[in-house]
Formats: C-alpha cells, sequence, structure tokens
C-alpha cells in the first residue's frame, strides 16, 4: 500500500504547479512511479525528455498555458462530469470529505483538482478506489486528453501516465473479481 501511496502521490506532484525542485524532483518522481505502475514509466521518460532543458519559469508558463487557461485541459474533474452546477458543488464538497478523512492537505486547488484526486486515489483502497477511476477520473482525464493532444502539448505524457495508473487500478480491481468468481 504505501508504494501505491507514494507512486500516486509522485504523480500529483507532476499534475501540480511546477516549484524551484522541479527538475531535481523529477527523476526520483519517474522511479517511485514505475515502481508501483511500471506501465506509466514510459510516457514519464517522454515527459523528462522533454523539459530537461526548461527553466522553472519555462515549466510555469507551461503549466499555465497548458492547464489554468483553457478550460478544455483544466484539471478540476468536477468541471469535466458535472459542469458548473449544484451537482459538482455537491462532489466538490465530498472530495473534501475525503481529502480530510484520508488526511490529505489541501492546497490551493479545489478539491476536485486532479492533484487532490490522485493523492485520495493513493489511500483508498483498492476496490473503492478502482470505482472511483473508472466513474469519475477517467472519464475526466478522456476529455482532456484530445486537446493536448491535439496541440502536441508535452504535458500529454503525464496525463496519459496517469490515465495508466488508473486503467491498471480499474484492471487489476476487475481480474480479482473475476478470479474470485472462478474461484467460487
Amino acid at each position: 500500500m504505501r508504494a501505491r501511496i507514494e507512486a500516486y502521490d509522485a504523480l500529483a506532484v507532476l499534475l501540480s504547479y511546477p516549484k524551484s525542485e522541479f527538475q531535481a524532483f523529477l527523476a526520483r518522481t519517474i522511479e517511485t512511479v514505475s515502481a508501483a505502475l511500471p506501465q506509466a514509466r514510459e510516457e514519464l521518460e517522454k515527459f523528462k525528455e522533454a523539459v530537461t532543458t526548461m527553466s522553472v519559469e519555462e515549466l510555469e508558463e507551461l503549466y499555465t498555458r497548458t492547464f489554468d487557461n483553457n478550460t478544455k485541459r483544466c484539471l478540476e474533474i468536477g468541471w469535466h462530469l458535472f459542469g458548473e452546477n449544484y451537482t459538482r458543488g455537491a462532489f466538490l464538497v465530498h472530495m473534501r470529505s475525503e481529502l480530510r478523512r484520508l488526511s490529505v492537505a489541501e492546497s490551493a486547488e479545489l478539491p476536485d483538482h486532479l492533484t487532490h484526486v490522485m493523492q485520495v486515489i493513493g489511500r483508498l483502497d483498492p476496490e473503492p478506489a478502482a470505482v472511483f477511476a473508472e466513474d469519475s477520473v477517467l472519464p475526466a482525464i478522456d476529455k482532456i486528453l484530445p486537446s493536448l493532444f491535439n496541440d502536441k502539448n508535452i504535458s500529454v505524457h503525464v496525463l496519459q501516465a496517469t490515465e495508466l495508473a488508473c486503467r491498471d487500478l480499474v484492471s487489476g480491481q476487475k481480474e480479482g473479481a473475476l478470479q474470485e468468481c472462478r474461484d467460487e
């Protein structure tokens, strides 16, 4: 469980606004994620290769241009699932409750921001984590990815690694359920 928490927390950092130590953190992050989620390594290596020579200021500008100034790519999954309505408000309240319950510190981002969501998934038991990933996270990511692909944005690699991590969690739970049915 600890390796999974560390992997999802590392993905959350890659989905966060870059800090001064981002470049130094990147290599460790890839190793942490890859140890628990080897299928994500290739995408993260592509991202690392693309950003290695970028300054922190360039990384910040890329992040802002990619995620903050474009509603098609914002990282608030509730926005992609519900738009700006009452249901999203209820989802935000639920996410804030989950953050508290699982001792995930809130940042300046809203509770449905993918950085918080990945930390929650890492701390949930595998079955509810898989359900949450399948019902909420993957549909939101599926709405974000086309815009990144169309613009050939290098951040697509981090989102694809995140998608692979969620799909692996979902398929692992489905395989486990099928095995239980066979064993009965």
